[in-house]
């Protein structure tokens, strides 16, 4: 937080010349010098960047509490950068033997259904007999069934989450 103890602020405009600034209080707009000591308490700029001191511990006693500790008036920008190769890291996960397991048949399972899926559409699973091709529906809805029922829960969806958050 930048505070200011002179009446007013000078700034350079490059040239060698000073530009006087003149400061007026965001909260009760006065630019009464004898309220107490200059503050910017954020990263606002022009008319709204100043504040009394004062005011501004008023202000603190009466915001709301997610208003104290950021700024709704100035919008931060957020800047995602890839970190160098070097600074990279595998992250630990520690999975044991029975969710390596489990994580290896939903694979199967999930592969199967789609498969199956993909040879039912095309007709390579039709059979000589007509009643075979209805089958291979009813196999494929079972498929689909026991995957929703046992894969597909609401808990190995949750895992999965957490787990590529952990590597990502």
């Amino acid at each position: 937080m930048g505070d200011l103890t002179d009446e007013a602020d000078a700034e350079g405009d490059g040239d060698g010349n000073e530009i006087r600034v003149f400061f007026s209080c965001k909260f009760c707009y006065s630019d009464d010098d004898s309220m107490g000591k200059w503050l910017c308490p954020c990263k606002c700029t022009g008319s709204i960047k100043w504040v009394h001191s004062s005011c501004f511990d008023k202000w603190l006693q009466n915001a709301p509490i997610a208003q104290k500790t950021q700024c709704q008036t100035y919008v931060y920008k957020k800047r995602w950068e890839l970190k160098p190769f070097e600074e990279w890291c595998v992250p630990r996960v520690k999975l044991s033997c029975w969710e390596l397991l489990e994580i290896l048949l939903d694979l199967y399972s999930t592969y199967g259904l789609l498969k199956g899926l993909k040879r039912t559409l095309t007709g390579q699973r039709s059979g000589l007999f007509i009643i075979y091709c209805d089958m291979s529906w009813y196999s494929q809805l079972a498929h689909f069934l026991f995957w929703k029922t046992f894969v597909a829960t609401d808990r190995r969806i949750g895992f999965y989450k957490n787990l590529g958050r952990m590597i990502a």
